[in-house]
């Protein structure tokens, strides 16, 4: 059971331990299947990703909740090939709830408890439960798209990461079990950002907008949905995304900075 106490290493073995049984176990397909009959039975919009939280728990005690949503590459939900699923566990701590997102290649996301209180604070959420807030915050924030600033005098990487609601402020930490730790440390809602939160999110914009327009000069004139749905989360609403609207976009920017 995850507790406080427990090292870098036993943390990330016992997390990675469950999430292997979890998917080589019927529980997901369940959930999954579960959550296909409740889109069709309330009649969820197509495009609506509509996030469902199912709390599970292992064998070695720890609480899980696994989130599900329509697939960001698919146009309906119509079976569970077209449903997306992801894990995310915690513990307690003197700050709140310490939550872990396990990722690929053994790596997790992280987030401190103290960020769960600001993000409360920041979005004026009149709620108590610390899980329901948890579920608020990752209904709407899922670590998009994040800029790494250079190593700092611990060696650990500051990043900002730019949400739907606003801004993930945390370092990555490179850690001696040859794994990494993105460690999500506070939130800054959009409407009380700084000019360097706003420059950041400006930049993480064009540097989209330029690899877009790069994939499809050479690849295809039809972006995937998962790209049209970082297009619109990122300001660039026009549906179809043209070349022609990538270049005006990318020039414009260029011409501000």
């Amino acid at each position: 059971m995850l507790v406080e106490g427990m090292s870098v290493s036993e943390i990330n073995t016992a997390i990675f331990r469950d999430v292997s049984i979890f998917l080589n176990s019927s529980t997901q397909k369940r959930i999954e299947h579960d959550y296909v009959e409740r889109r069709k039975k309330m009649k969820i919009d197509r495009w609506d990703n509509y996030p469902v939280f199912t709390t599970v728990k292992s064998k070695t005690k720890n609480i899980w909740i696994l989130r599900t949503e329509r697939d960001h590459d698919v146009k309906s939900v119509k079976s569970t090939d077209n449903v997306s699923s992801s894990y995310l566990t915690y513990y307690h701590t003197p700050t709140g709830y310490r939550v872990f997102v396990p990722c690929r290649n053994n790596n997790l996301l992280v987030y401190n408890g103290h960020l769960f209180t600001r993000y409360r604070e920041r979005m004026h959420l009149m709620v108590d439960d610390p899980i329901t807030i948890i579920k608020l915050f990752f209904s709407n924030n899922f670590n998009k798209l994040v800029k790494e600033f250079d190593k700092d005098e611990n060696g650990d990487f500051p990043f900002v990461s730019y949400e739907k609601e606003g801004y993930l402020l945390g370092k990555v930490q490179e850690l001696p079990c040859k794994t990494k730790w993105f460690v999500h440390k506070t939130f800054i809602p959009i409407s009380t950002a700084n000019h360097q939160h706003i420059d950041t999110a400006n930049n993480i914009k064009y540097e989209t907008a330029k690899a877009l327009l790069d994939f499809k000069l050479k690849y295809t004139d039809e972006l995937s949905y998962q790209s049209k749905e970082c297009c619109h989360m990122y300001g660039f609403l026009d549906k179809e995304i043209t070349v022609d609207f990538l270049k005006l976009l990318i020039a414009d920017m260029e011409k501000h900075n």
